[in-house]
Order: structure tokens, then C-alpha cells, then sequence
């Protein structure tokens, strides 16, 4: 085995038995990876190595600065080449999928399945890359995407974003639709949404990634794993139409719509998301060690 990397951009939640696959979870923006907390509860019971991977944000593996979401994915790549694990799942929120491609892309051996939770970006990347032009066509979505970005974006104090995460009402005028009415009725849930927002290194993050929609075009016909998308009925950023965009794009891909749910899959229906998670557990080839 190879010595592991200083900085780590993969932190090891679990170690399985020496055959056991891992499950790789990657965050959305906000970085928040505590959202994957009630999924990984469900999935104690499975002989599993379980990961948790950094955001899109900068970096102490990048010296503190932004990496691209092609570094980022290169960099984890490194980190999973120092370990054994011959076949992995992919588990990713919103602009997370984009790593989760990459990853795709860079390991078509061992990551068999990628599960995309509210990661059928096509209208946000699309306005990333030219705002000007997407906007005319998609107002209302580039407006929610705007929305998303300043909230993720707007540095909020500790104390604040306890005020806010302590009051249904107030959590619900500041997320909107993006998380259904019976996620915001949970305290701990509110928490979980409202505790990890609120930086400017998310508009960093934007600037530096605003064209990867076109990478990611050039090489999506490429990637050789089996992508699921979860979309959310409710979803203001990443809805079926969207979502079918992209799947169209992949050799293999197929969409599971969940009705009742926004923005935040994980945290919204963690109990369907660990199913998902066990059947392509299940369903994986069991290749020879790296």
C-alpha cells in the first residue's frame, strides 16, 4: 500500500474487511457531510468501507487555494490509489456529481455506480458558464440559482445561523423551496441544512469551476459507470427536465423521481438513499486488487 497523501481530501468514516467496497460520499457547496450521517446509520449492518469526500472549496492539499473540480477529483484519485479497494460506489449532492463524473472518468474500473442526488445541474452549469445567454432562457431557474449561491455564499455567524436553525419559520423564509415543509419541522434537520452555509468560499468555488460545463461535456459520452439520478418533485434547481439532459448525455443512466422532496435528498429521504446505496452494493463486480 502507498503512503497516504498529506492533507487528505478523503476522510475515512469506516474500514470494512479487506474485500469490502467502499462507499465514497461528496458533499454539495456548503461542505456540509454530516447530511450523510443518517444515510451511513442505515447502512450499519453492510461489510463496507464508507468515506466522506471534501467539498469543491479550497483546500490545504491545494496550499489553501481553489481547485478545479478536475484537481479535486485527481487529487482524491491519488488518495484512493494508496488504498486497496477494487470496486467503489459514488455518492454525491448537487454540484458534488461533477467530482463524481470526474471520478468516473479517472477510475472506470473500480467506481462501477454513481448516485447523483439533486445533481442534474444542466441550467445552473449552463448559466455558469454563460449567464447572460442562459438567463434569457431559463429566468426563473438562473434567478434560484442566484438565490442559492448568495445564501451558500453570505457569511453568517455561529450565533445567527443557531437563531435561524431554532425557528421553523425562519428557516423556511430563508431556504425557500429548497427543502420540503417536513425537513424544516425537524430541528435536527434544520440544523443539519443551516450549520454548514454561509461562506464566501463558495462564490470562489463558482469562479474558478464557471466553465466546467464544457469539460464536462467533452468527455460525459466516456464515462462507463452506471449513474442514478434522485430528483427531487419539489427541486427548484435541478428538476426532470433538467436532470434528463444530463442523463442523456451518459451512456448509462437512469432517473428515479422522489415526490415531497427539495433540494437537500440526503437530509430529506435518507432512508431511500441508503437503499440506493445497498442495491448498488449489491449489484457490483467484483474485480482483482489494485
Amino acid at each position: 500500500m502507498k503512503p497516504m497523501p498529506e492533507a487528505p481530501t478523503i476522510r475515512m468514516v469506516r474500514e470494512g474487511g479487506p474485500n469490502a467496497p467502499l462507499v465514497l460520499f461528496l458533499p454539495g457547496l456548503t461542505g456540509n457531510n454530516s447530511q450523510w450521517d443518517p444515510v451511513v446509520e442505515r447502512l450499519a449492518s453492510r461489510e463496507l468501507s464508507i468515506a466522506y469526500g471534501a467539498p469543491i472549496r479550497p483546500h490545504p492539499a491545494f496550499d489553501g487555494k481553489q481547485p478545479t473540480v478536475t484537481e479535486l477529483a485527481a487529487r482524491m484519485k491519488a488518495e484512493l490509489d494508496s488504498r486497496s479497494y477494487s470496486s467503489a460506489v459514488v455518492v454525491a449532492h448537487s454540484v458534488g456529481a461533477f467530482v463524481a463524473f470526474a471520478l468516473c472518468r479517472l477510475l472506470p474500473d473500480r467506481v462501477q455506480t454513481a448516485i447523483l442526488l439533486n445533481g442534474g445541474l444542466t441550467t445552473v452549469a449552463r448559466f455558469l458558464d454563460r449567464p447572460v445567454v442562459e438567463m434569457s432562457h431559463e429566468p426563473i431557474r438562473c434567478l434560484n440559482a442566484i438565490r442559492l449561491f448568495a445564501l451558500a455564499g453570505s457569511p453568517t455567524p455561529p450565533g445567527v445561523k443557531r437563531v435561524i436553525a431554532s425557528s421553523p419559520r425562519l428557516t423556511r423564509l430563508l431556504l425557500g423551496k429548497l427543502a420540503s415543509e417536513d425537513t424544516v419541522a425537524s430541528q435536527k434537520q434544520r440544523a443539519s441544512l443551516i450549520e454548514h452555509g454561509g461562506s464566501t468560499d463558495v462564490l470562489r468555488a463558482l469562479w474558478t469551476n464557471r466553465h466546467h460545463w464544457q469539460e464536462f461535456r467533452a468527455y460525459a459520452h466516456l464515462i462507463e459507470a452506471h449513474a442514478i439520478f434522485v430528483v427531487g418533485e419539489l427541486d427548484p434547481m435541478s428538476n426532470e427536465a433538467d436532470t434528463r439532459i444530463m442523463a442523456s448525455m451518459l451512456p448509462d443512466a437512469h432517473l428515479r423521481s422522489i415526490s415531497g422532496i427539495g433540494h437537500v435528498a440526503p437530509v430529506e429521504t435518507a432512508a431511500v438513499v441508503a437503499g440506493l446505496v445497498g442495491e448498488a452494493i449489491d449489484g457490483l463486480r467484483v474485480s482483482g486488487p489494485h
